[in-house]
């Protein structure tokens, strides 16, 4: 991945058989194509908001949360549903029982 890095990307992550690459929407391409030169396949490139502050939420903050982004994502007119919270896995258990 330090192609990526010294392609100019911010960041990376392994996430098992796959790696994610985060770099600034202006030179996605420089970064696709410095990977495809050193023969490193790309499985998709999207971009994608991400959020710079992330919020933790649990208890009733959190099925809140998680009931709003379901309502949103069954509407027939959304296409993308992003958010800015984290919840658990723990809390996501609880939730799902």
């Amino acid at each position: 991945m330090d192609v990526a890095v010294g392609a100019g990307a911010d960041d990376y992550s392994d996430l098992g058989e796959d790696w994610q690459v985060v770099t600034p929407m202006e030179i996605l391409d420089t970064v696709g194509k410095a990977l495809d030169g050193a023969k490193i396949a790309v499985k998709s490139s999207s971009i994608e908001y991400l959020p710079k502050n992330r919020k933790t939420v649990t208890g009733r903050e959190a099925e809140v949360c998680l009931n709003l982004v379901d309502v949103i994502d069954e509407h027939d007119d959304t296409q993308h549903v992003y958010a800015d919270f984290d919840i658990s896995d723990e809390e996501l258990k609880r939730l799902s029982d």
